[in-house]
């Protein structure tokens, strides 16, 4: 078939999606799928730890946990199932926790603390009379809820208290969402807050009769969740939508909270046996049985035009289907048009129904496993019909019953041509390193022998592929060397384009430049650069190779891209001075103005007090495979 003969329209992006008409479907990234919805299965509770009063989650999946039977903290870590007691701490009874990602924060009677998650020595400790819970929103802003008092109080970093939030009607709870705002439970309405204190939402909250609400949290999506002290009530999701829905479990809750993943943590107050236990109901996704998608109204701009076929580009699972029809007509919205008999599940099918300039399609979804749902990609609509029929001599025309059997027979092989022109036509895509699918960059990789770089990301093999003539030029050379290092280090935009950044290139230190400009002890530069004449050293600055992967992934670029008879090394510079080391100023090391001396210093001005952890940080201090190993 001459390709100037056929025309097609095509769905294939979100934005083309939109234009149709959603019924129990929606759009996920650039395909369509089934309405998702979700709930939260009862999955047990979190193994033998204690008898808590108040827990808290820390974003790495270990949970802090206030005994009550001894007043003092323990941690249980839920990947291992391992639950340790803390050593006792110089505080009172303790009532609350958060957990932050340095700092833990501990409420009792009268006072709270910030205590080092590293080390749990105590940084600062304030005066807070009144207030009976903590919330731990970003930047480790520290929130206090004082319902005597009705209004919400805010630390600073060391520990100073204000008045963030006053004048709340009855609160009984409050919390910090994943969108970084502040929730109070006042009243009869929930109330969102911004960091500084300012109510940006109100929303009216009119609970089950099984529901008293005492406790609250919220999710990623901003739906909140609420439970309750009555031991035959639920624990319930409200959505944006206003729409109540109880979760699977039954009993009084004194605490709940929301981690990254969905995943709900409930301490349980009733039933008895799971009574002081901390409940896990874990987040699974849903899809909707049945939905409809009808598409907007084709315009192939010619009266009476005869649509050929449509291929469809979709993933069906087991259990799940994709039910295809369509309608034709000369005007669009034709209310007289009826949609076609429905085809199951096609890849490629023709259409029959009579001629039309506009044409629309329908696309039945429907899922037998709740957990699963058929995705449509993309479909494209070729016209007008131009079938192999009329290659053949006009007899094979003449009968209406045979010339429709012999174009469906004939529709067979006509797409398998079709197919295979569409390739070929698309040839040249698998030759652009811009334009290449990813699964073949590896095939283009072979034909210029980079096939050793392809572990790299896929935009920098890209890269390198369309910059592979210049640097065979170079190979071999300091230029050549000092590219291929900046093109790995270089950044990917959000587009997915390499950026050429200065900063990406190494320094490469040749041992004549060494000993034409050295002076003073020899051993010393021998012991940094060593002594053959043929031998070379790369370095790097401290945050071109933040992991021992990239440091590697420098070292094999070196060994393939020097010449053979040289001798090369790779170090990364340190953050820090060394005297007799590999210390350069404005690299690693900067000079600074006068140090600390008592007496005659003042603070802001030339001396900063920070904060330095010496331990529990790795991959921070102490990067695994760069310069630290483990044994």
């Amino acid at each position: 078939m001459v390709g100037s003969e056929i025309k097609f329209l095509t769905i294939n992006t979100a934005a083309l999606w939109a234009e149709g008409l959603l019924e129990g479907t929606e759009i996920a990234g650039e395909s369509l799928r089934l309405k998702s919805f979700h709930t939260h299965r009862y999955a047990g509770a979190c193994g033998e730890i204690g008898a808590p009063a108040a827990f808290a989650l820390a974003r790495c999946g270990l949970i802090y946990v206030i005994d009550k039977r001894t007043g003092g903290l323990a941690v249980y870590d839920s990947a291992a199932g391992s639950y340790s007691r803390l050593a006792p701490l110089p505080t009172g009874r303790l009532r609350d926790i958060a957990a932050g990602d340095a700092n833990l924060y501990l409420l009792d009677d009268e006072r709270v603390y910030a205590l080092a998650r590293v080390n749990h020595q105590i940084r600062w400790e304030a005066p807070a009379p009144g207030a009976a819970a903590l919330a731990l929103g970003r930047d480790e802003n520290l929130y206090l809820f004082d319902p005597a008092g009705a209004q919400v109080l805010k630390t600073g970093r060391g520990g100073a208290v204000s008045i963030l939030i006053e004048g709340l009607d009855s609160p009984k709870n409050f919390c910090c969402g994943w969108d970084g705002f502040l929730y109070v439970l006042s009243g009869e309405a929930v109330l969102r807050f911004s960091i500084e204190g300012a109510l940006l939402e109100k929303i009216a909250v009119s609970p089950p009769a099984d529901l008293k609400p005492c406790c609250l949290g919220v999710d990623r999506d901003g739906t909140l969740y609420f439970g309750g002290r009555d031991q035959e009530g639920f624990p319930y999701r409200l959505d944006r939508s206003g729409r109540w829905e109880r979760l699977g479990y039954r009993g009084a809750v004194s605490q709940l909270a929301v981690n990254a993943g969905g995943d709900l943590y409930l301490l349980a107050l009733e039933p008895e046996h799971l009574q002081g236990q901390i409940v896990l109901l874990e987040r699974v996704e849903n899809y909707a049985g049945e939905g409809v998608y009808t598409s907007k109204w084709f315009d192939s701009a010619d009266i009476g035009c005869r649509w050929h076929r449509f291929v469809l580009e979709a993933d069906i699972p087991d259990n799940t289907q994709v039910l295809v029809s369509y309608c034709t007509g000369d005007v669009p919205d034709d209310l007289a048009a009826v949609f076609s008999q429905e085809v199951i599940n096609p890849a490629d099918a023709l259409i029959t129904c009579a001629g039309g300039r506009y044409i629309r399609f329908r696309f039945r979804f429907l899922s037998k496993n709740a957990a699963s749902t058929p995705r449509v990609k993309s479909m494209k609509v070729y016209f007008p019909r131009l079938s192999y029929l009329r290659y053949l001599p006009a007899v094979y025309q003449e009968s209406e019953p045979g010339k429709d059997f012999l174009e469906r027979f004939l529709s067979i092989a006509e797409t398998l041509f079709s197919d295979l022109e569409d390739k070929i036509e698309a040839i040249t895509g698998y030759l652009d390193p811009a334009a290449v699918p990813e699964g073949f960059l590896p095939w283009l990789s072979s034909w210029l022998a980079v096939t050793r770089y392809d572990r790299w990301p896929a935009p920098k093999i890209r890269a390198l592929l369309s910059r592979a003539p210049r640097l065979y030029q170079q190979r071999g050379t300091r230029e050549g060397l000092e590219a291929m290092i900046a093109l790995y280090l270089s950044r990917v935009s959000e587009n997915g384009l390499v950026v050429d950044d200065s900063a990406a290139k190494p320094i490469i230190v040749e041992t004549f430049q060494v000993r034409a400009g050295a002076s003073g002890d020899d051993a010393v530069w021998g012991d940094l650069f060593g002594t053959d004449p043929y031998s070379f050293c790369v370095l790097l600055k401290p945050e071109q190779a933040p992991t021992g992967q990239d440091l590697n992934a420098v070292k094999r670029i070196v060994e393939f891209e020097k010449p053979a008879y040289t001798r090369a090394g790779v170090k990364v510079l340190q953050p820090w001075f060394f005297l007799e080391w590999h210390t350069y100023l404005e690299l690693n090391t900067y000079l600074t103005g006068q140090g600390f001396v008592l007496g005659r210093s003042a603070l802001s001005r030339d001396t900063s007090i920070v904060e330095v952890e010496e331990g529990g940080e790795v991959e921070v201090r102490a990067r695994v495979g760069v310069d630290t190993a483990l044994t």
